[in-house]
């Protein structure tokens, strides 16, 4: 199953990779928030660490951070 390769979630707003089919991501350690611009990234709901999100294939310009201070891994692969 193909992976992505995807930065920490930091407190600072980064962008997800365009997947190149359905895919999930999942924060480990920590939580995150995605959402599909800056300004709603407060309102997202948080994902916990280990639940994974599914991020529609060709999604492009999706934006994640950290819910907290903290740096959070996060994984990302395509869906089998």
């Amino acid at each position: 199953m193909p992976a992505y390769t995807v930065a920490n979630a930091t407190p600072a707003p980064q962008t997800l990779p365009t997947p190149g089919a359905d895919a999930w991501v999942m924060p480990l350690g920590g939580t995150i928030r995605i959402a599909e611009s800056d300004g709603d990234l407060a309102l997202a709901m948080p994902i916990a660490s280990g639940v994974p999100f599914p991020v529609t294939n060709g999604a492009s310009g999706l934006r994640y951070v950290s819910d907290g201070s903290a740096s959070v891994i996060v994984r990302m692969q395509d869906k089998l």
